[in-house]
């Protein structure tokens, strides 16, 4: 940022003080928000107090000081900012009323872990993305065309219910999120 103005720029910091993934509910691969807060500059730079403070503007990149949106969210202390699904940078700078911008607030980011989408046809189980997990040490995951098939030996429970989760699975790592999956059975489960 830098300033045309003759009499220096009246807020030197806007501090981020809180940022929180707050992740929407969103169906499989959908976006996810970030809600950010900041404390109010009380000062000018020279130590006066603060009288003209109009409004603060939420800057958005996709890099360290690479902002490629910025948004004038008014005289608010908080702003969500939704639609994403990648890493993302955030600063918050405030303006007086005669549009006098301050510099960039320190930088925060984020990288939002949503749930990815996998068709199955690669004939291997795609390690980097899924985890096998097996309490019993004795099921089998393989790949079928589209499907990963999980084979469990007969007359052994495997239940998930009573006595602890004997089921086993394959396991994605994402935050904390709701999402929608959609599974198919070619036949129904047999005993």
């Amino acid at each position: 940022m830098f300033s045309r103005f003759a009499k220096p720029v009246i807020f030197i910091d806007v501090l981020l003080v809180c940022l929180f993934v707050a992740l929407l509910p969103c169906g499989l691969c959908e976006d996810s928000a970030v809600a950010l807060a900041w404390d109010p500059p009380t000062t000018n730079s020279d130590g006066s107090p603060l009288t003209d403070l109009a409004g603060y503007k939420v800057y958005i990149g996709a890099g360290p000081g690479e902002y490629f949106q910025d948004i004038d969210v008014g005289d608010i202390t908080s702003y969500t900012v939704s639609g994403l699904a990648v890493p993302y940078y955030f600063a918050v700078t405030a303006y007086d009323t005669s549009g006098n911008e301050s510099g960039y607030s320190d930088e925060v980011s984020t990288v939002v872990a949503v749930p990815a989408s996998d068709d199955f046809n690669s004939g291997v189980l795609d390690e980097d993305l899924w985890s096998f997990v097996n309490p019993r040490g004795d099921a089998s995951v393989t790949m079928t065309g589209s499907q990963a098939a999980i084979s469990v030996p007969a007359g052994v429970s495997h239940d998930v219910w009573y006595g602890g989760n004997y089921a086993p699975r394959i396991m994605q790592a994402v935050s904390n999120v709701d999402f929608e999956i959609e599974v198919k059975f070619d036949s129904g489960v047999s005993r």
